[in-house]
């Protein structure tokens, strides 16, 4: 990284410059909005081709967490709202910020292959903390069942999993330099 691009606080230790710290949270958190929509998208299309439910059936496991079996009885707005919201607001955002935070100090912008493998890793330990901790804690605190984990396959899951990280890092390295560049790289 170039001097003028450091920032030496009092302890005279280097952190990262201020803007560029922001334009990485802002190109991982479009990159998560996208991978997200990635990862929801490649499962409802399994669940529509390989199992012949719905194509929104994906969103409806989402919601499933919150409203129980009723969000898998029929794929009307409101469940497919509402696992919309929960997934893109809650772990695909969560996860992009965790990836925002990381990719300065590894300067992931510029080494995509290492962008790539991050994300990967973060979508392994997302689909852990996510689907093996924190589901089966909320599911039990709404006093329902798990629905995601009882809807979604596990290999699809890791799948899925694996391709939001995947995507995320493919995307951020797009639009991070997007960003660098500035408005006129954003309308190309």
């Amino acid at each position: 990284m170039a001097a003028q691009s450091m920032v030496f606080p009092p302890g005279g230790r280097a952190s990262e410059h201020p803007r560029r710290a922001h334009n990485n949270l802002i190109a991982s958190m479009i990159s998560g909005q996208l991978a997200g929509l990635v990862m929801m998208g490649a499962l409802s299309l399994s669940f529509a081709l390989l199992r012949g439910l719905p194509y929104g059936y994906a969103l409806q496991a989402a919601a499933a967490v919150f409203l129980g079996d009723r969000a898998l009885d029929e794929a009307s707005p409101g469940p497919l709202f509402l696992g919309a919201v929960a997934h893109q607001l809650g772990p695909a955002l969560f996860w992009s910020l965790v990836f925002g935070l990381i990719a300065g100090p590894l300067d992931l912008r510029r080494r995509s292959a290492l962008a790539l493998s991050v994300g990967l890793v973060l979508g392994a330990l997302a689909m852990v903390v996510d689907v093996y901790l924190l589901l089966p804690l909320v599911a039990r605190a709404l006093g329902g069942d798990n629905g995601w984990t009882e809807s979604v396959p596990r290999l699809w899951d890791w799948t899925a999993h694996l391709l939001y990280g995947g995507a995320l890092g493919f995307f951020f390295v797009d639009r991070r330099e997007r960003i660098a560049r500035g408005p006129a790289a954003q309308r190309g």
